[in-house]
């Protein structure tokens, strides 16, 4: 996923975001990567895919509605509704993602310990926290 911001002096312009698929690319080296040919073992014809694919994303956004869009966002935000270890500013601890906000901060619950209470917090800078519980090749 691509999320790219224009500006045209200090005031914010546009937004372009695009997708991008590994379709018919050799992946099967590379730990962590995927490629749609790896997982149904034939090339698939490019234009078919890009069609249903097309019609696919514009179906949904013709449906959507903020607030439909909002909660599938949510719910298929990784880490969610789940306790996992993370570190927080270099303090390990147990996290459980509950939202993203409007602002973009991340919300979660926070423990340092199962037995320890939990607290709300924001996270509003991706460097404050580590995903301990990802593969150390998609972190």
């Amino acid at each position: 996923l691509l999320i790219e911001n224009t500006w045209k002096g200090s005031r914010w312009d546009a937004t372009v975001i695009g997708i991008g698929l590994n379709v018919n690319s050799d992946r099967t080296a590379t730990p962590g990567r995927a490629s749609l040919k790896d997982r149904v073992d034939h090339p698939l014809d490019l234009t078919v895919l890009a069609s249903a694919f097309q019609s696919e994303i514009l179906d949904a956004l013709l449906d959507a509605t903020p607030a439909t869009a909002s909660e599938a966002y949510h719910r298929h935000l990784v880490g969610r509704g789940n306790w996992k270890s993370y570190t927080l500013r270099s303090e390990v601890g147990q996290g459980n993602v509950s939202g993203v906000d409007s602002t973009g901060a991340l919300e979660m619950r926070w423990r340092k310990g199962e037995a320890d209470s939990e607290s709300r917090l924001r996270i509003e800078s991706s460097t404050d926290l580590t995903w301990d519980w990802l593969a150390p090749s998609l972190q």
